[in-house]
């Protein structure tokens, strides 16, 4: 099986290591890919009739523009089978125009699923109380998918708790995009930056440059996080906010 998958603040990357051992355990050979705006499907010969697995964070009631654009440039699946995690914290409208765009390109969608996980963008520490629970019990319900579908079924589950309409814009236009870039825009603290470079080379998008002796984000941020996520410093931060924190 193919993985890919897109991971930000690590909810994603969890389940994506859930699903491997699931596999690893009842002998199914699996290969994970990091999705970025680079990233295109495997389709040669050899690997057409194994089956995909894509997961991914919901960004925005949608998701990021980059992993949208990955899905509607995958190629024709001619009956290939796919399974679908999405993980997001409290809001997604995303699992309909998912399973409408693979049955358009002719892939057996097998699992769709979103799993509510951690909150790592937060106010007050209160908003973290049950985020042990909800990793525990979103690989428990990987686990249970990945088994059903090796045995043969089909899960098809998901909810709508996002707006729709946010959703479509996300997905179709970068208006809303523009406006959190403008609102919520992300730096490097100097001060606290080791030069290590990682955040410019993990950037999915290559939206951070180094010049002038410093980091720095250009104008087409998808709020993934990533970069916030894994500097070993935690020099990044919203800028003009301190009250918005992250947490692993």
């Amino acid at each position: 099986m193919h993985i890919y998958y897109f991971s930000g603040t690590g909810n994603t990357y969890t389940i994506a290591s859930t699903i491997i051992e699931t596999l690893r355990n009842h002998q199914t050979k699996a290969e994970l890919i990091m999705i970025n705006s680079q990233t295109e499907l495997n389709n040669s010969k050899d690997t057409q009739s194994e089956p995909i697995c894509l997961l991914f964070p919901i960004n925005a009631h949608a998701m990021s523009p980059f992993i949208w654009r990955f899905i509607k440039n995958l190629p024709e699946g001619q009956g290939r089978d796919i399974l679908v995690f999405y993980t997001y914290n409290s809001s997604a409208a995303i699992g309909e125009p998912i399973q409408k765009i693979l049955n358009r390109k002719g892939y057996n969608l097998r699992v769709l699923k979103g799993l509510q996980m951690p909150n790592h963008l937060i106010i007050h520490e209160d908003e973290i109380i049950d985020n042990q629970k909800r990793y525990e019990i979103g690989m428990q319900i990987t686990t249970k998918a990945i088994e059903a579908y090796l045995n043969g079924e089909c899960l098809i589950d998901f909810k709508t708790d996002g707006s729709k309409i946010l959703s479509f814009f996300n997905r179709h236009t970068s208006i809303i995009w523009n406006i959190m870039r403008l609102f919520t825009k992300l730096e490097v603290q100097k001060n606290k930056c080791m030069d290590c470079g990682h955040c410019k080379i993990q950037c999915p998008v290559s939206n951070i440059i180094y010049i002038n002796g410093s980091y720095q984000h250009k104008n087409n941020c998808q709020f993934c996080m990533l970069c916030m996520s894994n500097c070993p410093n935690k020099a990044i931060r919203i800028k003009d906010n301190d009250k918005i924190k992250l947490v692993n």
